[in-house]
């Protein structure tokens, strides 16, 4: 079949038709295609109702029988058909044409490339593609960007995609989207009068940070309540959060006690207690799930009990070392101060792949400690997405720095995350010389030998990583820093204007943080170097350089605690 010509020196008569009573979505779609068609060739692609007599027609179709985000892209004699499920399927073969045979990108936000054609030919087309992933959150902050999310086909709720870019897969809003055993049966309304309710721990039932006594019969029934309530109230959310409080403590009692020592693990309480919820919204809204963290203590799955259909799991790796594949390192990294399993993440995701027919990934890419510090897991972020998938995991959730625009390398590590999320197949170092040559221009050769220096380091010398290291990590040696600094300067010489010098200096930054939180306090020109550290920090707009505290407080701790910085909190 010979090649079809879409448009020629800005002129084209192909037509872009809608689908019959299209979705907003759908409506999108169309107006997306056309759009970026006439950035590529200058050429007006209009959109129609109804199919057309004459000239070239792109038939945008809708398949019932496709899942949600299931589509084909296919050339029929002089048409261009896409076809796809309800809602993103259409939506979706609109940015893979553009994307995979297009070759157009959406680096950031702001930095996108859609090439420019004066003769754009189509070849012969006949894809399909049913995503490895039915669900992918990209949690930095970078992908909040609705319209960028969905490009870059993420699909979670902060990625804050619209129903016209074909909605999210959301949590329930009054579950919250992870640690809801607090809402569900709420301390302050029931410890004082049923101390019961809540964690037995030492013998003693305990009102701070606390969890639920999940063998109580009143718990399980206000649960099931509660749980009920909060589906009327939202009703078009796909999963509800009902999970443990981000602490440990879970409860000693003899009822829970004896289930978790028969199964092995104080997931046994979980589990026993969460399918019985499950059963009750089974009954009523067989469409609902329940999402559940398999997390810290709960992280190994039970020896006897099947998980019910309709609940997730929410398996965490916050303990994992992100240096080496998941797959081959069994390193158990220290959680703030805490070694809770000798047991390896490996051997708990097929556990769990064994006893629940869904299972989510809680994944982690940053240093929450110190956003700003290097964080080098580039070379691992394709083989752990891929070997979460051979375990079948249904989605993954990559949680990185959410809280504010900065982090290191924040911007292409995104970038590369919903990249892969989206096709795991990809070369992560293509990707990556595409991205860098579109962000920082000429100064993109000494940075991504910077981040191969890293690289090099962490695989070399063998060197483990977890979440919540400090400034004085083995692979930020001296010599490193050195080589790091001067490659970093080399880019800033030879940045291609003050945009791209901005990036560059904002990236440096990552350096310069490292260096003042490991100067001791009485370091003569601390004070100094402090104040030009937050001086930087704010005039990029950098909201947090550690989760959950604000730059005023960090402030003082650089002030007041500076050996505080260097241990895991």
């Amino acid at each position: 079949m010979s090649l079809l010509t879409l448009a020629s020196n800005g002129q084209t008569d192909w037509t872009i038709i809608l689908p019959p009573s299209p979705i907003p979505s759908e409506r999108y779609a169309a107006e997306e295609l056309s759009s970026i068609l006439h950035t590529i060739t200058d050429a007006l692609f209009q959109i129609a109702e109804d199919p057309i007599q004459e000239g070239h027609q792109i038939l945008l179709c809708i398949d019932d029988s496709m899942d949600k985000e299931e589509f084909s892209i296919r050339t029929e004699g002089e048409s261009l058909i896409l076809t796809g499920g309800r809602p993103r399927g259409v939506l979706y073969a609109v940015y893979e044409l553009l994307d995979k045979v297009f070759g157009c990108r959406w680096f950031t936000p702001e930095v996108s490339h859609i090439p420019k054609r004066r003769f754009l030919e189509l070849p012969p087309l006949d894809l399909h593609k049913k995503p490895a992933l039915s669900y992918r959150e990209d949690y930095n902050r970078c992908a909040f960007e609705g319209t960028w999310a969905a490009r870059n086909r993420l699909n979670g709720p902060v990625n804050r995609v619209l129903e016209k870019h074909g909605g999210t897969i959301r949590y329930n809003r009054p579950s919250g989207g992870a640690h809801s055993f607090g809402l569900l049966v709420p301390v302050e309304e029931y410890f004082d009068s049923h101390p019961e309710y809540f964690s037995e721990v030492n013998g003693v039932r305990i009102k701070d940070h606390t969890q639920l006594c999940l063998t109580n019969p009143d718990v399980i029934e206000i649960s099931k309540r509660r749980v009920l309530s909060w589906i009327r109230q939202d009703p078009e959310a796909e999963l509800i959060a009902v999970a443990q409080n981000d602490w440990y403590n879970p409860c000693q009692c003899p009822a829970c006690r004896a289930i978790d020592e028969q199964e092995g693990t104080h997931a046994g309480t979980l589990i026993t207690f969460v399918n019985q919820i499950a059963e009750a919204v089974a009954a009523e809204y067989p469409d609902k799930k329940l999402g559940v963290l398999a997390y810290q203590y709960t992280r190994k799955p039970p020896k006897t009990l099947r998980v019910h259909p309709n609940v997730v799991i929410r398996l965490c790796s916050i303990e994992c070392c992100f240096t080496h594949p998941l797959r081959s390192c069994r390193e158990i990294m220290s959680f703030r101060g805490r070694t809770e399993s000798s047991s390896s993440f490996v051997d708990d995701l097929k556990g769990w792949a064994r006893i629940c027919d869904t299972i989510h990934i809680w994944d982690y890419t940053t240093d929450f400690m110190h956003y700003l510090m290097p964080f080098p897991n580039f070379h691992v972020l394709k083989d752990n997405i891929n070997f979460f998938i051979e375990n079948h995991a249904a989605g993954i959730f990559e949680q990185g720095n959410g809280d504010s625009m900065g982090g290191e390398l924040q911007e292409l590590r995104s970038y590369l995350i919903a990249r892969l999320l989206w096709n795991p197949d990809l070369d992560t170092d293509q990707e990556m010389i595409e991205f860098l040559t579109a962000f920082y221009g000429q100064a993109s050769s000494p940075i991504y030998r910077y981040i191969r220096l890293m690289r090099k380091k962490v695989v070399d010398e063998n060197i483990h990583m977890g979440i919540y290291g400090p400034p004085t990590v083995a692979y930020l040696s001296e010599d490193i820093l050195s080589q790091a600094e001067a490659l970093l300067a080399e880019a800033e010489r030879l940045a291609d204007d003050e945009v791209i010098l901005e990036r560059v200096k904002k990236l440096s930054l990552s350096l310069f943080y490292t260096r003042v939180a490991r100067l001791p306090k009485d370091a003569p020109d601390r004070a100094q170097k402090v104040e030009d550290l937050f001086r930087a920090v704010d005039r990029f707009g950098i909201r947090r350089i550690r989760e959950l505290r604000d730059n005023a407080t960090m402030r003082r701790l650089f002030d007041e605690c500076p050996d505080d910085l260097h241990y895991h909190q």
